[in-house]
């Protein structure tokens, strides 16, 4: 039987399936002009880079979030790998993070802003239509 290296928990097996998610994911964040707080030289993962104690249980949570972004590269599922290695392997005092695009940003802000408006709309139509009830149909 064939041995799936997304179920192992060696350390090679999953420094290989590392790094693969993080090129995976650096070319989704170039793609879609996503911002960071890190360069790709930074997160690449070495075996000198594990300490000497990870137990069996963070490598099955590292596994986890590795085949998560292998799977779909979004930016739930990279930040997830991201944050767990930074503060669970690499312990710099640095929580590498992506953040959304300027673009997003704007959107998100309009969009909000728009509802708002559409809620306020909304808010002085039922008035209007309390006030008049049906006044102008008993006038005549």
């Amino acid at each position: 039987m064939e041995n799936n290296t997304f179920e192992s928990t060696s350390i090679s097996d999953i420094l290989v399936n590392y790094n693969t998610a993080i090129k995976l994911a650096s070319e989704k964040i170039k793609i879609n002009n996503w911002k960071t707080n890190f360069t790709i030289d930074n997160i690449i993962l070495d075996i000198k880079d594990f300490k000497s104690t990870i137990s069996q249980n963070q490598r099955k949570k590292l596994r986890n979030k590795i085949v998560k972004v292998i799977k779909k590269q979004n930016l739930r599922s990279i930040n997830a790998l991201l944050n767990f290695v930074s503060k669970e392997i690499l312990v710099r005092g640095i929580i590498y993070k992506v953040q959304i695009s300027e673009k997003e940003e704007t959107i998100q802000k309009l969009r909000k802003d728009w509802l708002f408006a559409r809620d306020l709309a909304q808010q002085a139509l039922t008035a209007y239509k309390a006030e008049k009830g049906d006044f102008y149909k008993k006038r005549v």
